[in-house]
């Protein structure tokens, strides 16, 4: 989470969101406790034309983010964002996509390491 652009204008919430996900090993433990054997991890890029409405949608729309509807269902605007960083994030997101300047934004983030990690597990 870390690595997405969203944190360029959204630092504090994007913080908040990932301290409060669980890391890859912390995952892999507990499912080896409760009786699965770790297959392997995947990771996932998320793809442009994406349908859903998560965090990570907007990765190709940054103008999705300046709408209060899209924001209020995303967990990490909704629950862990102050209004302030909200109001403060989305001008100069907004700023910036006039200017096209959020293309360097997102390619100063860009990453092939994946956007997701599924973890393939398989009951013993």
């Amino acid at each position: 989470m870390n690595n997405y652009w969203l944190k360029e204008y959204f630092p504090k919430a994007i913080d908040n969101s990932a301290n409060q996900m669980p890391r890859v090993d912390k995952v892999n433990d507990t499912l080896k406790k409760v009786g699965f054997n770790i297959v392997g991890n995947e990771t996932f890029l998320i793809q442009p034309d994406l349908k859903d409405f998560f965090l990570y949608s907007g990765k190709y729309k940054p103008k999705m983010y300046l709408d209060e509807k899209v924001r209020s269902g995303i967990s990490t605007f909704a629950n862990l964002a102050s209004n302030e960083e909200v109001e403060e994030g989305c001008i100069r997101l907004k700023k910036d996509i006039e200017t096209k300047k959020i293309e360097d934004v997102v390619n100063k983030y860009s990453s092939d390491l994946g956007d997701y990690t599924y973890i393939i597990a398989e009951k013993k």
